[in-house]
């Protein structure tokens, strides 16, 4: 298995398990997810987080496109919930 092969090398985003934490739909698929999935991550201190640096280059370079290329954003965390319809970042017009 990949997963049992790789794990010695494998990090988490810290950016990623937040996504994950908002698809968890249900306690249930939530408790799931952080006994199976985060923990191991979390036990073996392979969680990785942006720099506040990296958020701001981000940011910067967002605005930038929304100012010159029309890009739109969707500000909406309700990622990955029934019912809720999220558009990719896209050209405006």
């Amino acid at each position: 298995m990949f997963c049992a092969e790789a794990a010695p090398g494998l990090h988490l985003s810290a950016v990623v398990a937040a996504e994950l934490r908002i698809g968890a739909a249900n306690a249930r698929e939530h408790r799931a997810l952080e006994e199976e999935v985060l923990a191991p991550y979390m036990r073996r201190n392979r969680v990785l987080s942006p720099s506040a640096r990296s958020w701001e280059v981000l940011g910067n370079t967002l605005s930038t496109l929304r100012e010159q290329e029309g890009l739109q954003t969707n500000h909406d965390l309700a990622l990955n919930r029934p019912g809720k319809t999220i558009p990719p970042l896209r050209k405006a017009g």
